[in-house]
């Protein structure tokens, strides 16, 4: 959006507004040659897209809110942790804990239920016996 504004606009326009408040830029615009009009067009277009996209995210925030409050968590009580994150650490803790997951490979080590497959066989994490 902002390579757009700058073209249309003497010195651009401010970075990280709102749609809205571009849109208002927008409508101030008026440019009077082929290259300018398809650059309004564009920048239009670009305006609905993150429309429609801001409502799809916004749609699928509460659908995310919703199921994390409906797993009785409380992680987005804590400060940053939001709906995205609090539902990936309950999907990530699910998956790690799962008896049928908890042979993963995938797992990173340190997460809670790994399983270091090294120190059953009685090799340390160095890679030397018993260590």
């Amino acid at each position: 959006m902002h390579r757009l504004f700058l073209e249309l606009l003497p010195g651009g326009a401010p970075v990280k507004k709102s749609t809205a408040q571009y849109k208002a830029l927008l409508a101030r615009v008026r440019p009077r040659d082929l290259a300018g009009k398809t650059r309004r067009r564009m920048a239009a277009e670009e305006l609905a897209d993150l429309d429609r996209h801001d409502a799809k995210l916004k749609v699928m925030k509460a659908e995310l809110k919703a199921a994390v409050l409906a797993s009785g968590s409380r992680l987005m009580d804590i400060h940053g942790i939001g709906p995205a994150g609090a539902a990936r650490i309950i999907q990530a803790r699910t998956l790690c804990t799962s008896p049928v997951h908890r042979t993963d490979r995938r797992v990173p080590r340190g997460w809670p239920g790994h399983v270091d497959r090294r120190a059953e066989r009685g090799v340390g994490a160095a890679g030397a016996p018993g260590t």
